[in-house]
């Protein structure tokens, strides 16, 4: 057992480095996760940004097998609709309330740009729970409900692209994520 305690983000990278995250169970890593958010660790992750109402990503570890990120939202800051480049992933809520807008992806992803959409549910989110996405049909929205709300989040192999899609207009866009601030925790 790791000492959560003394080192929650220690703890939580060295437990995820046990596990084969392609394959392993997902209440696993939820369990992790959910033991370093109660743990409430002091977090230096970047606060700002240049455009109001906008979150912040910041890389708390990486390896070839996944990356930890911490991701620090105002009220009001949302993503757009996206999905995870075919990774695994897993957001906790550490701190704040946040809601999560659910899609499903419809059509058969053959035809470049275009992506049809289905709206299932909103989820919300309290300290301490998990939301996990398995595959690219699996889409979501997350939107920070008040002030000073942050994330952990763990990409199953480190994120190098990902879709993001309008609803309305049945398209998608592809992206490359950026980091605003990048720490090394271990």
């Amino acid at each position: 057992m790791h000492n959560v305690e003394a080192r929650p983000l220690e703890a939580l990278v060295a437990g995820l480095c046990e596990l084969d995250l392609q394959r392993c169970r997902d209440g696993a890593v939820g369990e992790l996760l959910r033991i370093a958010a109660a743990a409430k660790p002091i977090l230096p992750i970047a606060l700002a940004t240049s455009q109001p109402r906008a979150y912040t990503r910041t890389l708390l570890f990486r390896n070839d097998d996944f990356e930890l990120l911490a991701l620090y939202w105002p009220s009001g800051a949302s993503t757009p609709i996206h999905d995870h480049g075919g990774r695994r992933c897993w957001l906790t809520l550490v701190d704040g309330a946040m809601q999560i807008e659910n899609y499903l992806r419809t059509d058969d992803g053959t035809r470049r740009g275009y992506a049809a959409l289905a709206r299932q549910d909103d989820v919300a989110l309290a300290p301490g729970d998990v939301d996990l996405r398995s595959n690219d049909r699996e889409l979501h929205r997350c939107i920070a409900l008040v002030p000073e709300t942050t994330t952990f989040h763990i990409y199953a192999r480190p994120l190098a692209e990902f879709n993001v899609f309008n609803h309305e207009a049945a398209t998608y866009t592809e992206c490359t994520p950026n980091y605003d601030k990048i720490l090394a925790i271990v």
